[in-house]
C-alpha cells in the first residue's frame, strides 16, 4: 500500500442501494463529491457502517473500483478490506492493493482473538502496515 499519512476527517461513506439492492454507483460519486467538496482529508469504503458484510465480492470490488476511479487522487482512499473469514479477508485486502486503494482497513470488535487473527491476516497478506 502506499504510505499515507493518517490525518484530518477519514469518512465511512454509505454505500448507497437501489430499490433492487444494487450498488448505486451514481448516487456513490454524488456523495464523494459532495465529501471531498465539505472538506474531509479521506474517504473510507466500507468503514464501519455495516454494509460491507451484506456485498457481495463482485459489489464490494465495484464499489472500490468506482471510488478510487471517482476520487482521482483527491484524497486517500482507505479501504475496509476486513470480513468474516481471514482468506477474504486477505484475498480483498490484496484486490484493494490491485485496484490502487491508498490502504486497507480492518474493523474488529474488541476480542483479542480477532485482533491477532487480523493481524496475521496482515503479515499473511504482506502489509504488516495495516490498520486494525
Amino acid at each position: 500500500m502506499k504510505n499515507v499519512e493518517l490525518k484530518g476527517i477519514i469518512t465511512p461513506i454509505l454505500t448507497p442501494m437501489n430499490e433492487d439492492e444494487s450498488v448505486n454507483l451514481d448516487e456513490l460519486c454524488t456523495q464523494i463529491d459532495r465529501l471531498i467538496d465539505g472538506g474531509v482529508h479521506g474517504i473510507f469504503c466500507f468503514g464501519t457502517n455495516g454494509e460491507g458484510y451484506i456485498l457481495d465480492e463482485n459489489e464490494k470490488i465495484q464499489v472500490l473500483e468506482a471510488t478510487i476511479d471517482h476520487v482521482k487522487g483527491r484524497v486517500p482512499v482507505y479501504a475496509g478490506s476486513g470480513c468474516i473469514s481471514t482468506r477474504d479477508t486477505i484475498r480483498m485486502s490484496k484486490k484493494a492493493q490491485e485496484l490502487g486503494a491508498d490502504h486497507p482497513k480492518l474493523c474488529c470488535g474488541i476480542s483479542e482473538r480477532a485482533v491477532r487473527s487480523l493481524c496475521r491476516s496482515c503479515e499473511t497478506c504482506g502489509h504488516s502496515d495495516c490498520s486494525v
